[in-house]
């Protein structure tokens, strides 16, 4: 990931959005992709559902966690910010 965008978002917590874009995971496997551990994960995720960004869902004995609408607009504005300052940091490297 680009140094400007580390320094600007907190790397794990922008995974866990981009990692859910496209589909749902298991609180477990999300972490595991994220980097971070399941507690993290747990206490960041039941902060999103609280504010309308994703659902968490019981499977079984896993939990199930997808965007919501409005979490799929800021999975993808992250994703933009990031392929940006990727693309000036390229540049100013040349």
């Amino acid at each position: 990931m680009a140094k400007l965008g580390k320094i600007i978002f907190k790397i794990k917590i922008a995974r866990m959005l981009t990692n859910l874009k496209d589909k749902e995971l298991h609180i477990s496997s999300l972490a595991r992709a994220s980097g971070c551990t399941y507690v993290y994960a747990t206490k960041i995720l039941h902060e999103f559902e609280r504010e309308g960004v994703v659902e968490i869902n019981k499977e079984k004995k896993y939990q199930v966690v997808k965007l919501t609408d409005k979490g799929k607009t800021i999975a993808i504005a992250i994703e933009d910010i990031f392929r940006k300052i990727e693309k000036t940091e390229s540049m100013s490297d040349t």
